[in-house]
């Protein structure tokens, strides 16, 4: 025998409780001893054993702007998802063909050129990663140890798949939307597959830049995430389709089918462009936005008391958050621990004297552009917001929160800074 299904696991804690705690008359209750085991496991698991997927759903998956991306790109899902799990992994135990095991879902990675390339340096997603995210992304309880409830235990419904590509996109490295203006890509499938075509360094530092943990909140908004992964998956299964001309980044079951077949037969899968763009586009661009922030972190009045490497990495910490005309970045009253740099676009600045009489106007105090910040007060206290961000055009920012700055500099903000809203 050479693993252990769940239940005898579960045996196996059990018994350890036992011998561990009842028997040597440390605890007397088995309910009890089981509960102390557990809190001694706890102090030595790593962050993967103790990941709630649950509370992911919850935050980045029952959304209305992730349904909305999932519902535009479902066409694409649906036949990747379709055409994948007939693919045959060999190295399942209990196989479906409408269900995807996780040797399926390695090679629709593989596939799509996310990870498990010949060199892993061209990889956007490890081994390990993409394992995780299979099993996380499993929904069901079984009652029994049929065939059946084995093949649903041990495979991604078409939810599953879903969830597990939002996850996915949380993680990897992928362009935002300012990158996508700042070097005149049209999508995230153009702006990757071209960055690969530009060279070894270019890449990498991309993927340095951009990569996310797991257990981190994504680089930008989730739905984006999402939408740009979506949009690259359909761009590189078109590419190399060789439909220069049709491209409407949506994959049908028989373009999905036409893909696959190819893999299985062994032909490469093209997963470069060449760069239209000027030499080392995508190298000044990282480089020139990356500059601009750190030079205006530098002149806020809280960190001017910080070293240039602990802007650097307060900078690595921040988040895209963009924002639509009309809408608020934050309102007056609202509870917040998060700073804003605007890289495009413009805002404005509302104050209400009186918010309980509905008829009181708003006064405009404030407009803001470009590179201008504002919020740095909810780093050092979280108060409720004096005045209300509104975007008054198509508005790119950067976002960096109070547990951000703890991660960076190793301790809480206030701990490192001066407070100098303190009257």
């Amino acid at each position: 025998m050479h693993a252990l299904a769940r239940h005898e696991f579960f045996q196996a804690i059990v018994r350890i409780a036992v011998v561990r705690y009842v028997k040597t008359g440390e605890i007397r209750d088995v309910a009890a001893a089981i509960g102390k085991c557990g809190q001694d496991m706890d102090l030595y698991l790593p962050p993967e054993a103790k990941q709630q997927s649950d509370l992911f759903r919850a935050r980045y998956c029952y959304n209305q702007q992730v349904d909305d991306v999932l519902i535009s790109h479902m066409t694409t899902m649906r036949s990747l998802y379709d055409i994948y799990s007939t693919a045959n992994d060999n190295n399942a135990a209990i196989n479906s063909s409408r269900l995807m095991s996780v040797g399926e879902w390695e090679r629709l990675i593989q596939d799509l050129k996310l990870g498990l390339n010949e060199n892993p340096k061209d990889d956007l997603i490890t081994l390990k990663e993409m394992r995780l995210i299979f099993m996380w992304s499993r929904m069901r309880t079984v009652t029994d140890y049929s065939d059946r409830s084995q093949v649903r235990l041990r495979h991604l419904q078409f939810e599953d798949f879903m969830e597990a590509l939002v996850r996915v996109s949380s993680t990897i490295a992928l362009p935002t939307d300012g990158d996508l203006s700042h070097t005149g890509c049209t999508h995230a499938g153009e702006y990757i597959m071209m960055l690969r075509g530009e060279g070894r360094t270019a890449f990498d530092t991309f993927v340095e830049q951009r990569c996310q943990a797991w257990n981190r909140e994504p680089r930008q908004r989730i739905w984006r995430c999402l939408d740009h992964l979506m949009t690259y998956m359909a761009f590189i299964v078109e590419t190399n389709l060789n439909q220069q001309a049709g491209r409407d980044l949506s994959i049908s079951r028989q373009e999905a089918s036409v893909f696959l077949k190819r893999s299985l037969k062994g032909q490469k899968v093209q997963a470069e462009l060449e760069s239209t763009l000027e030499e080392d586009a995508f190298a000044s661009s990282f480089a020139s936005l990356r500059a601009k922030i750190l030079e205006r972190l530098g002149q806020v009045e809280i960190f001017k008391t910080l070293k240039k490497h602990q802007i650097g990495k307060l900078v690595d910490e921040m988040v895209d958050a963009p924002f639509e005309k009309g809408e608020f970045v934050f309102e007056q009253g609202d509870e917040g621990s998060e700073f804003y740099v605007i890289i495009t676009g413009s805002a404005e600045v509302l104050h209400d004297d009186d918010l309980d009489d509905p008829d009181n106007p708003e006064v405009q105090l404030a407009v803001y552009h470009d590179f201008d910040i504002f919020g740095e007060r909810a780093l050092l206290r979280h108060e409720p917001r004096f005045a209300s961000v509104k975007a008054t055009s198509k508005l790119s920012t950067m976002c960096l929160t109070s547990a951000g700055c703890e991660r960076a500099l190793g301790k809480p903000l206030k701990e490192c800074v001066p407070d100098v809203f303190q009257k």
